[in-house]
């Protein structure tokens, strides 16, 4: 496969959001339309019955102005994106058959209350806690009043078949992308093979793509990876310091911290965000193929593996990111904060204490859907580029 074929592969996801080809689809679709809004949600539901989903969280600043007409200055920008979108796009709003919105904090728990006087809604109740049997148990029984609803919606139940097919195609996707992150990383001493704008796409298309079709073409781009990286191919050189990317999820087109950091001669080569790795990260392991058990998986799923910083304790998510910046070989951490989210902030002082002893460097930005503060976000990054320059070799010693 040469060079070209692999542009061609990465081109198909990038088009994919930034033409937002999936959404066009989705208003011509015969099968129910289930819209989210988090990785709480699980899709797997809505396949098994012949439907699609779509991610609804946007990045948009045109959004967000119009949200704010409906929703606080001082509210999440996602989810006042999510709040314009019937102004917004009113044919694929007219289209969506259900929103099923997570009540992971505040924000969207009052989207929900604003958006169900114009759709129907189901909002799943999240647990405070997750490392807890009576929290297992209770996020278990919302996962199947969900699958209850999406019956309810089409008029008819799910069979094990259908379901068990659901989870497989899932499982394979899940697959792929762990190949995916292994060759993202780039370990192999010749560089990243892709820039963190590059995955940010692979990850963004999933939102809305068919998802067969969608996996289909995660193969073609991890053969394709493969094989360029047996050629020697790098996306960005040995020598560009490397960032693990935390904190609030960068959705498109608010892509200008990645930007910023790649103009700045660095590269992305880790992320913890739900819009990113943490996608579909998650394990998905059913014990066997009956229903209950495929039903107690996705529930599983869905709440231990979480990331999200809405639970009561961030322990297991700050021992993820020091295992992540380990496996990445990251010289440092880019913190992304959006203004006026609290959970994320609360966690930017809980991840400097814990990062502290491994000496592994931490920029915090606060930032939002504007390009405003888009040269103060440069001169930040190449301030702190300039610190990872002198704290590498440090840093590369905990990595061994």
């Amino acid at each position: 496969m040469d060079a070209q074929e692999l542009i061609d592969c990465l081109s198909y996801f990038r088009e994919s959001v930034t033409a937002r080809r999936a959404e066009a689809e989705l208003v011509g679709f015969d099968g129910p339309v289930v819209g989210t809004c988090c990785n709480f949600v699980p899709e797997e539901l809505v396949w098994a019955v012949g439907g699609r989903t779509i991610r609804l969280c946007g990045g948009s600043a045109d959004w967000e102005a119009e949200g704010e007409k409906v929703m606080p200055r001082d509210v999440c920008p996602v989810a006042k994106s999510m709040a314009a979108l019937p102004k917004m796009d009113p044919r694929l709003w007219g289209r969506l058959d259900l929103l099923v919105i997570p009540g992971s904090c505040d924000a969207k728990m009052k989207l929900a209350d604003i958006l169900r006087r114009h759709k129907a809604i189901h909002v799943m109740d999240v647990p405070a806690v997750k490392d807890s049997e009576p929290a297992r148990r209770y996020w278990q029984a919302e996962v199947e009043r969900l699958a209850a609803r999406i019956e309810q919606l089409v008029g008819r139940k799910t069979t094990r078949h259908a379901l068990g097919e659901a989870v497989r195609l899932s499982m394979r996707r899940e697959s792929l992308l762990r190949a995916l992150l292994d060759l993202r990383h780039g370990n192999d001493g010749r560089g990243a093979l892709l820039t963190g704008e590059q995955f940010q796409f692979v990850a963004g298309a999933s939102f809305a793509d068919e998802p067969s079709r969608y996996t289909d073409r995660l193969a073609k781009l991890v053969a394709a990876l493969l094989e360029a990286q047996r050629a020697g191919y790098h996306a960005v050189g040995p020598g560009a310091p490397r960032v693990m990317l935390c904190g609030a999820p960068l959705i498109y087109p608010n892509f200008k911290l990645l930007n910023v950091i790649r103009e700045a001669g660095a590269v992305v080569v880790a992320d913890d965000s739900c819009a990113g790795t943490q996608r579909f990260y998650q394990h998905l392991a059913p014990r066997d193929w009956s229903r209950r058990e495929l039903l107690k998986a996705l529930a599983d799923r869905a709440l231990l593996a979480s990331m999200c910083p809405c639970f009561a304790s961030s322990d297991d998510r700050m021992s993820r990111i020091r295992e992540m910046a380990r496996i990445s070989r990251a010289d440092g951490i880019v913190y992304h904060q959006l203004r006026t989210c609290v959970l994320f902030a609360a966690e930017s002082e809980i991840l400097r204490h814990e990062l502290a002893p491994a000496g592994l460097p931490l920029l915090v930005v606060d930032t939002d859907y504007s390009a405003g503060d888009t040269e103060q976000l440069r001169t930040r990054i190449a301030a702190f580029l300039e610190i990872l320059a002198t704290a590498k070799p440090f840093a590369a010693s905990t990595h061994g």
